[in-house]
């Protein structure tokens, strides 16, 4: 029910699914939907202490009842099984995608110009710069204590949540922008971009 952008989605199960999108421009709109097993539907954002707001653009839950969703202007927005509130984590730039290892740990990477995250220890959040890196655009997560994340001009890497320290390969695999990672089983890791 919408003529918005999508650009994130994530679900619990096939009947508790969650889209997120919006333009991002002053006449976009931010767009939060949900499928319940059977049709989609809108759903009101809660109110906003940050101004502007046009576009979220990650979704992801530890569970149907712990969903987190991202945004312009460094907005975080949290379900908690029965509704959605607004959690302040200290950013002001987007941010661009989220992943987790569960409850006690959520990782939010975007940044325009620089690199910035905002790690959920389980009861705060903490937002670090890690300029002069480049905006990250995708973060993944096997274990805890590392992120592995991408973004533009060729970012790819590990991020140390423990030091905030970002190893990447000398020089970038490319010039261009990297927009999504994921892990497998066999210990892989793969970008696009």
């Amino acid at each position: 029910p919408t003529t918005q952008n999508l650009w994130g989605v994530w679900g619990a199960s096939s009947s508790a699914l969650w889209a997120v999108g919006g333009d991002g421009l002053a006449d976009g709109q931010a767009t939060l939907l949900h499928w319940d097993g059977s049709s989609w539907s809108d759903v009101a954002l809660p109110p906003l202490q940050k101004v502007g707001v046009d576009q979220l653009l990650k979704v992801w839950g530890t569970s149907a009842d712990d969903v987190y969703v991202v945004g312009q202007r460094g907005v975080v927005l949290r379900f908690d099984g029965a509704g959605w509130k607004e959690e302040l984590v200290g950013a002001s730039d987007d941010l661009v995608s989220l992943w987790g290892t569960g409850p006690d740990r959520v990782v939010a990477v975007g940044g325009r110009s620089n690199a910035i995250v905002s790690v959920w220890d389980g009861s705060s959040w903490k937002t670090t710069s890690l300029a002069p890196t480049p905006g990250l655009n995708g973060v993944w997560m096997r274990t805890p204590g590392v992120a592995h994340v991408v973004g533009t001009y060729g970012t790819l890497g590990d991020l140390d949540l423990a030091t905030m320290k970002l190893t990447t390969g000398d020089p970038p695999p490319t010039a261009l922008d990297f927009h999504s990672i994921f892990g497998d089983a066999r210990g892989r890791v793969h970008a696009v971009g």
